[in-house]
């Protein structure tokens, strides 16, 4: 049997081995020769008596050992997105995190994104609370399933460090639940030979949305289209956000789906498929990435998406360019969704301060470096923008992004799940052809039933 020294102390330092188990192990390896050479210190380590106080190294850029956590063995439920949890940088900050806290073991488990909310709130009923979950912090603080974490982030001192935007995706009538763990937001791609055919103008920064209509119906009558079309709730709402609408109240308190500028925006954008004949025509399934894989196909001219489709345009070999959304009807707002996610400790978790811990090195500048050149995950950590080469994003084609950023707000409708189905049904009844003020006052009337 091979002896593995790396496996087994990993196994020993995060309590997955009793000194029984490691002392046949080494037995069944070396003999006794194991046991009086290299098995001798994991041996001395193994099954102590008394609390281990110390920690262990902690690689440079992460935080310094937590001496409060370092004492009591403790098994922290972490549930991290299915696209995530498995990386390279999450899979080492795991065996950093247990070699610098030998008391601590991370049982690691994993959803799909939509999935995660019932997994959460079953854990919570269950009395079984994750410790550590990602998705939006915001929604699981507004229902109540979050702890607050104020005063560990008043005793950390770091919030000036990070960008005021991703604060929001944790925060809710002033409390905060969570750490944000990365950001986006919807900009725009152009395919630049499909506008040089039809002999349209590309759009700018300073386009507006009568603008690029303008622009887009030069494509009427082509093979191919002018824009491929989501009925994403998500995605709509960064294109009212476009035009200075929100589909929250100021206080957060209600909703107000039909407000001017939001219908405004829904109307424009989906009757560039069933009424001008220019847009594709959205699948039933709401998805935001469908119009993505007919823009990487040359089979429409203007994409409205995020960063992450970046990578495959450009192995596509479309000849694109990248801008703003437009700036709404008139020019004078500017405005996208933010997207991304952030970490937040499960109501009743007994481990607070070391879920928090955990969450802290998921922001350290070099794992955050990390999911940026690796995973195409940006940063919520303001001066990482600064040298954008150093997270791999000094690309020109981020440019508009990183500007457009700066205007993106989160998606809070979703802390309402009946003001979520209301918006999102609206926005798919507009894009099937029905006049967008009437699909959204359906909407705001459906929303009003359940008192919002």
């Amino acid at each position: 049997m091979e002896l593995n020294l790396d496996e087994l102390e990993r196994l020993v330092m995060t309590g997955r081995m009793s000194r029984r188990q490691l002392i046949r192990h080494l037995l069944e390896a070396g003999g006794v020769a194991a046991l009086i050479g290299p098995g001798a210190a994991l041996l001395a380590g193994c099954g102590q008596s008394t609390p281990n106080n110390a920690g262990g190294p902690v690689p440079s850029g992460y935080p310094a050992v937590n001496n409060n956590i370092t004492g009591n063995k403790i098994t922290l439920q972490v549930l991290l997105a299915a696209d995530y949890y498995n990386q390279p940088p999450f899979v080492d900050l795991y065996a950093n995190f247990m070699k610098a806290y030998p008391n601590i073991n991370l049982q690691v488990s994993n959803a799909v994104w939509e999935d995660i909310p019932t997994k959460v709130k079953t854990a919570a009923l269950g009395g079984v609370p994750v410790d550590v979950a990602h998705q939006h912090a915001f929604v699981y603080g507004h229902i109540g399933v979050a702890e607050p974490v104020d005063d560990l982030w008043t005793k950390w001192g770091k919030i000036s460090t990070f960008l005021p935007n991703s604060l929001q995706d944790v925060t809710w009538a002033g409390k905060k639940y969570g750490i944000p763990l990365d950001v986006n937001c919807l900009f725009t791609f152009y395919n630049k030979d499909l506008f040089d055919q039809v002999k349209a103008t590309y759009p700018t920064a300073t386009t507006t949305y009568p603008q690029l209509l303008t622009e887009l119906l030069k494509f009427k009558g082509q093979t191919f289209k002018a824009i491929g079309l989501s009925n994403s709730a998500w995605g709509n709402s960064g294109l009212a956000r476009a035009n200075g609408g929100d589909l929250l109240k100021g206080d957060e308190t209600g909703v107000q789906i039909n407000s001017a500028n939001v219908v405004a925006a829904l109307k424009w954008n989906s009757e560039l498929g069933w009424k001008y004949q220019i847009g594709t025509s959205p699948a039933p399934t709401k998805r935001q990435d469908e119009p993505g894989f007919l823009f990487e196909a040359k089979q429409v001219g203007l994409l409205f998406t995020g960063p992450w489709d970046l990578p495959d345009i450009k192995k596509s070999g479309v000849n694109f360019g990248s801008t703003e959304l437009p700036k709404g009807l008139d020019g004078s707002t500017n405005g996208s969704v933010q997207g991304g996610g952030s970490l937040f400790v499960g109501k009743g978790s007994k481990n607070r301060e070391a879920a928090f811990e955990f969450m802290k090195w998921c922001v350290a500048k070099p794992h955050q470096i990390r999911m940026a050149k690796e995973m195409a995950r940006w940063p919520v950590i303001a001066d990482l923008y600064t040298d954008p080469a150093t997270i791999g994003a000094n690309d020109p084609a981020l440019a508009p992004y990183f500007n457009q950023l700066k205007y993106a707000k989160p998606y809070k409708l979703e802390a309402f799940p009946e003001g979520d189905k209301a918006w999102s049904d609206g926005v798919a009844a507009a894009y099937n052809g029905t006049d967008a003020q009437k699909a959204l006052d359906a909407a705001q009337a459906t929303a009003a039933k359940a008192g919002l």
